[in-house]
C-alpha cells in the first residue's frame, strides 16, 4: 500500500538540435503495480556528441524504454529494479549521446533514489535543505530513506542545478505550493545558455488517498486503491552518516545569509501582496501559464499527441499576450520549444538546404538526370536529353557514363535486378550488366502499346505501365529471357487514371497526381487509405518502396517534401526542404538514406 504520494510540478528549458532534456512521471491505477513499482519522477538529459538520430526522437525512445524496463516486470525490489532500468537506458544510449538521469520512486513506505551522472536530489525538511544524491559522471549513485508528509524534493539535471543557488530553493522550496514553487524556479531553465538543456521536478509529500483520488478524477477511472495506512514516522533520509553530516555542516554554513536575503524578500512581497500594495505583472503571469503549457505539452507528446497539440497551440496563442519588454528574451526561446514541440507530434523534419552528394555535371557537361534507381553498391541515372546513363558508386561517390547511344533513344525510365540494369525505350526494352558495357533488346516495341510510361523488376519479372491504355503488362522471366507480355490487372481500370508512379513489393502501388495511393495484390484492388496526413499531397512525383524495406515513400515536388507512410497507410513522418526542386528519389532503409535526383544534382538525407 502507499501512504504517501508525490504533487509534482514540472520545469524544463529549451531543447536544441544537439541538446534535449524532459521530465517523465507516472502513477500506476493499478493496485498491483502501484504496490510493487510505486510513483515514478525522472528526470533525462540528453547531449549529442555525434552524429545520427534526432536528439528529441532518440530520447522518446530513451523515455520508452526505461518505462517498460521499470514497469515491464512487477518482480525484484523496487530499489534494484529501478538502479537495473537507470543502467540498462544509460548503456544503449551510450555512443553518439551523453546521457543524464535522475530518477525517484515512492513506494514501500520509502523513497529510492537513483542517479546516472552529475544530476541531485534536494530535500527540503523542517526549514533544512540537503543534497541526499549526487551523481557522478558514468556513475550510478542511489539512496533511500523514510518520507514525512510536507517534505519538499527537488530532482534536477545538472544544467539547471548550476543555475541554481542552493539559497534560492531554500527559500522557494516549502514557502508556497508546489505549482508556484515550480513557477518561481522557471526562469531559471532559461538563464546561462550553456550545451545541455535545463530540466527538473519539484515534488510534496502528501497523502496518498487525496493524489490518488485526484488522479483518479483526471483518468476517469472507477478502480479502488487499498485503504491507506497512518504515515509511518521514520528518521530522515540515510546513505552514509558521514556524508550527511558533511551536508548538513555545508548548507549551515554555505548558504544561511543567502537564504535570509531571499527569505526576507519573499516575506516582504508576500506581506505586501496580500495587503494588496504589490501584485506580478500580467506578463509575468502569462508567462508562468505558457511555461506550464509547454512542459504539460511536453510530456504528453507520446501518450497523447492530440491533446499534446492543443497545449502547445495554446501556448503559442499566449505569446501574442505578451507585450512586456522584458518578456522579449524568452519570446524567441517559448516559439522555438513550441515549433519543435508541434513537429514532434507530426513527425515533421525541416531542412535548411538539402546536403549535396553528387553534382552530375562532374562526368559530363550539361548533365542532366530524370530518372533515379538503386543497383547494389551503385546509383544509376538516366539523362534522357543526352541519351546516356550515369553510374556513381556509392562508397567512394566516384561516377561515370556506363551507356549511351542510339540504342537509349526515346529511353523514359529505367529499373535494376541485382546484376541488371533495364531501360525502356521507344524501340522496347533494353538490358546492360551494372558492371560492363554490353547493351541488347530484350524486348520489342509491342504494337498494343499505346503510352508506356514506367518499368519495375520483382521476383525475376518485368512490369510496364501503359498510361495510354490504363495497363499493367507483366513479361515473366524464361531461361532465354522474359516471356510474353500477360495482363496483370483482373478488373475495370478506370480508377486508374491519373497514376503517375508505380512501386511494387509483392503488392502493386499505384500513385495518383491528385495524391491518391491504391494498392492492388495479385490483380485485384484492396482497401487502402492515406490516414493522418494532414497537409495533403500538391504533386506527387514518385512512390517508393520494395520488399526489403518495410514503408512507402512519397516524393510531393510541389510541396517539396517526402512523406513517409506504413504499409497500412499510417502517416508516420516527412522531410521537407525550401529551394531545390526533386525529379525522383530511392530509397536504403538498411543504410538509413535516401537519396533525391534533382536537375542536376543528387542529394543525400539521413533517415531519421
Amino acid at each position: 500500500m502507499l501512504n504517501f504520494c508525490f504533487e509534482i510540478a514540472k520545469i524544463v528549458g529549451a531543447s536544441t538540435d544537439r541538446a534535449w532534456a524532459q521530465v517523465h512521471t507516472f502513477l500506476p491505477i493499478q493496485s498491483e503495480k502501484l504496490e510493487k513499482r510505486g510513483q515514478l519522477l525522472a528526470v533525462f538529459s540528453l547531449r549529442k556528441t555525434g552524429e545520427g538520430s534526432e536528439i528529441a526522437a532518440f530520447g522518446r525512445e530513451v523515455i520508452t524504454r526505461f518505462h517498460e524496463e521499470y514497469f515491464g516486470r512487477l518482480g525484484g525490489s523496487i530499489h534494484r529494479c529501478l538502479r537495473q532500468a537507470v543502467a540498462k537506458v544509460a548503456a544503449e544510449a551510450a555512443g553518439g549521446f551523453e546521457i543524464e538521469i535522475v530518477a525517484a520512486v515512492l513506494g514501500s513506505g520509502a523513497v529510492f533514489l537513483v542517479a546516472f551522472g552529475p544530476g541531485k536530489v534536494f530535500l527540503k525538511r523542517n526549514g533544512s535543505l540537503a543534497v541526499i544524491c549526487s551523481g557522478k559522471r558514468g556513475k550510478i549513485v542511489s539512496s533511500s530513506g523514510y518520507p514525512q508528509k510536507g517534505d519538499f524534493f527537488f530532482l534536477t539535471n545538472r544544467r539547471l542545478g548550476e543555475n541554481l543557488a542552493e539559497g534560492t530553493l531554500q527559500a522557494v522550496l516549502g514557502g508556497c505550493l508546489v505549482r508556484e514553487s515550480a513557477e518561481i524556479l522557471a526562469p531559471f531553465a532559461y538563464q546561462k545558455r550553456g550545451l545541455s538543456t535545463p530540466a527538473g521536478v519539484v515534488a510534496e509529500i502528501r497523502s496518498a488517498e487525496r493524489i490518488i483520488e485526484e488522479e483518479k478524477k483526471q483518468k476517469r477511472k472507477k478502480s479502488r486503491l487499498l485503504k491507506i495506512k497512518p504515515a509511518l514516522k521514520k528518521p530522515l533520509f540515510f546513505k552514509s552518516a558521514a556524508a550527511n553530516k558533511r551536508r548538513k555542516s555545508e548548507v549551515a554554513f554555505g548558504v544561511v545569509f543567502a537564504s535570509a536575503l531571499l527569505l526576507a524578500a519573499s516575506l516582504i512581497r508576500g506581506g505586501l501582496k496580500k495587503a494588496g500594495f504589490w501584485q506580478p505583472s500580467e506578463d509575468s503571469v502569462i508567462s508562468q501559464q505558457i511555461q506550464v503549457k509547454i512542459n504539460d505539452a511536453q510530456s504528453l507528446i507520446d501518450l497523447n499527441p492530440t491533446r499534446s497539440k492543443q497545449l502547445f497551440l495554446e501556448a503559442e496563442q499566449m505569446l501574442d499576450d505578451l507585450t512586456d519588454r522584458r518578456a522579449a528574451e524568452i519570446i524567441p526561446e517559448f516559439r522555438q520549444v513550441i515549433l519543435t514541440g508541434l513537429r514532434l507530434i507530426s513527425g515533421e523534419h525541416v531542412l535548411d538546404r538539402l546536403p549535396l552528394f553528387f553534382d552530375l555535371e562532374i562526368i559530363k557537361e550539361n548533365g542532366r538526370g530524370e530518372s533515379l534507381a538503386l543497383g547494389g553498391e551503385s546509383l544509376l541515372v538516366l539523362d534522357i536529353g543526352s541519351q546516356v546513363i550515369y553510374q556513381l558508386e556509392i562508397s567512394d561517390r566516384k561516377g561515370e557514363i556506363l551507356a549511351g547511344g542510339e540504342i537509349l533513344e526515346g529511353a523514359v525510365g529505367l529499373t535494376v535486378s541485382l546484376q541488371e540494369i533495364f531501360v525502356l525505350t521507344a524501340r522496347g526494352v533494353v538490358q546492360m550488366g551494372i558492371r560492363d558495357d554490353g547493351v541488347v533488346q530484350i524486348i520489342e516495341a509491342d504494337s498494343n502499346w499505346q503510352e508506356p510510361v514506367s518499368l519495375n523488376f520483382f521476383g525475376d519479372n518485368l512490369y510496364l505501365w501503359d498510361r495510354g491504355r490504363l495497363d499493367l503488362y507483366r513479361y515473366p522471366a524464361v531461361e532465354s529471357g522474359f516471356g510474353p507480355r500477360q495482363f496483370w490487372l483482373r478488373e475495370k481500370r478506370e480508377n486508374l487514371k491519373g497514376v503517375v508512379s508505380v512501386a511494387i513489393d509483392g503488392a502493386v502501388w499505384f500513385l495518383k497526381e491528385d495524391g491518391e495511393v491504391l494498392k492492388f495484390t495479385r490483380g485485384t484492388a484492396e482497401d487502402f487509405s492515406v490516414v493522418g496526413l494532414e497537409e495533403p499531397f500538391a504533386s506527387p512525383r514518385k512512390i517508393f518502396t520494395g520488399p526489403d524495406l518495410e514503408r512507402l515513400y512519397i516524393l510531393d515536388s510541389e510541396n517539396r517534401r517526402v512523406v513517409i507512410l506504413g504499409k497500412d497507410g499510417r502517416y508516420e513522418s516527412q522531410y521537407k526542404w525550401s529551394e531545390e526542386r526533386i525529379e525522383d528519389l530511392v530509397v536504403s532503409e538498411e543504410r538509413g538514406k535516401i537519396w533525391l535526383l534533382g536537375e542536376n544534382k543528387i542529394y543525400e538525407m539521413e533517415l531519421e
